[in-house]
């Protein structure tokens, strides 16, 4: 599922205008190279997404962990709305996180989050 979802995000993410790597590297401030299954750049402005593919608690706190070690730019956490409970609220000050019903639903809230 990750991999059709990261798809259409690639696809909608390009034709707003964004130069996409999927999947994407970014170094933090440790030295440590994390991945990231897009990252998108558009003039100055950088996104690191990651979406779910297995445990959301797991892949949310590693997500975590990559948007506290660059925290100078936006990392996104893509996962079903129904796994909501999962997610660590407290976690939410270095990471943006984005629940979807449908694809329909993930790509409006993106497009929020782009804007």
């Amino acid at each position: 599922m990750s991999i059709e979802v990261a798809k259409k995000v690639r696809f909608f993410l390009e034709r707003k205008g964004f130069n996409v790597s999927s999947p994407g590297f970014l170094k933090g401030s440790s030295g440590v190279e994390h991945n990231f299954d897009i990252v998108a750049v558009k003039r100055n402005r950088m996104l690191c997404i990651d979406i779910q593919k297995n445990d959301p608690y797991i892949d949310c706190l590693s997500a975590y962990l990559k948007a506290v070690d660059i925290s100078e730019k936006k990392v996104i956490f893509v996962c079903r709305k129904e796994v909501q409970n999962l997610i660590p609220r407290d976690i939410l000050d270095h990471l943006d996180l984005i629940l979807y019903s449908d694809t329909e639903n993930l790509l409006e809230k993106l497009n929020e989050k782009i804007q």
